[in-house]
């Protein structure tokens, strides 16, 4: 979970510096009428020396320093855990090997950074903290539509 995210110390973890992600956990983190101490905790760990310690400049880097490429073997090791259906989530490496990265980010892209993997070591379990929709416009008649309308 979260709470046993924020509260160890053997995995680092982070996100891409000044997103929509890291400013969540901004928001969440230095909110004084926020209940729960679990986001001040992930929110010192990932700004840490301004967000240069633990977060990234971009997915790809977050991905690769926790991601797929690096994995020797699948199993418990490996997960992504559901931070947000939609808007963000947790690739974590527990892999042994220096220091294991927890990367948090979009949920679509890093479900495609799994389904994408050939080795097929990654995996997507855990719950959701914030769930944000979205919408995909197309033009009136599209061939697509029905397509993408599918559940």
């Amino acid at each position: 979970s979260f709470q046993d995210l924020a509260r160890q110390i053997d995995v680092d973890y982070g996100t891409v510096r000044d997103s929509a992600v890291y400013d969540y956990f901004r928001n969440k983190g230095t909110n004084p009428l926020e209940q729960d101490s679990t986001y001040a905790e992930l929110w010192r760990t990932i700004s840490k020396n301004d967000g240069m310690d633990y977060s990234v400049s971009s997915p790809s880097e977050g991905i690769r320093k926790s991601g797929p490429e690096l994995l020797q073997e699948s199993g418990p090791n490996v997960a992504i855990f559901r931070v947000a259906s939609i808007m963000f989530s947790l690739l974590l490496c527990l892999q042994a090997r220096k220091s294991p990265y927890a990367f948090l980010w979009d949920m679509a892209v890093l479900e495609y950074a799994a389904l994408t993997d050939d080795d097929c070591t990654v995996t997507v379990s855990g719950n959701s903290m914030s769930s944000k929709g979205y919408g995909i416009a197309m033009q009136h008649g599209s061939p697509y539509r029905d397509l993408f309308s599918q559940k």
